[in-house]
């Protein structure tokens, strides 16, 4: 897997079509409103408030559709992952 394949919610930077710089939340949010993703994978997990505000943005705007939830299990809990893809 190539590094520009992937992003994890840490230090995810943003440049949209016009040429304006985001990070951070606001980043994912610009990203996805111009479909800047293929396929997106939540899990609500460490990051969660990104999670959710990622998901805010998919669900708000149009753009994506969930495809499938996953589920899984660690020790502790049961949880899913959650797959979204770009409208086409």
């Amino acid at each position: 897997m190539q590094a520009d394949n992937y992003t994890d919610l840490y230090d995810f930077v943003y440049v949209d079509a016009v040429g304006q710089h985001y990070t951070g939340e606001d980043a994912y949010r610009a990203a996805i409103a111009e479909q800047y993703f293929d396929v997106i994978v939540l899990r609500y997990g460490p990051n969660r408030a990104t999670d959710e505000a990622i998901d805010d943005a998919l669900r708000d705007g149009g753009r994506y559709d969930l495809v499938a939830t996953i589920p899984y299990t660690t020790r502790s809990n049961a949880e899913m992952y959650w797959i979204w893809r770009k409208r086409t």
